[in-house]
């Protein structure tokens, strides 16, 4: 795990043919940062929706934990994407 600086996402069942490319677009694609914040607001959302008072501790201890294991900088850039709408791309 963390070995390379980047996602890979693999579609799969999409029928494609033999030997057809479909390369990246350079628009589309994020940074490492933006991906982990991205997962970790989506289950900040899910976490505080489903919990309520107790899933908003549950989050306060993840970024403790968080900080701890990898720096008040980390915690940093991911509390910059707070009020980030992942679901709508610029």
């Amino acid at each position: 795990m963390h070995k390379i600086d980047h996602c890979k996402h693999l579609i799969k069942n999409v029928c494609f043919k033999e030997g057809e490319k479909h390369p990246k677009r350079p628009e589309g694609l994020y940074s490492l940062e933006f991906h982990c914040a991205h997962s970790f607001w989506a289950y900040v959302e899910v976490c505080e929706a489903i919990f309520k008072a107790e899933g908003k501790k549950v989050v306060e201890e993840v970024l403790e934990d968080f900080t701890a294991e990898y720096g008040q900088e980390m915690a940093d850039t991911l509390m910059k994407y707070r009020y980030t709408n992942f679901n709508v791309c610029d």
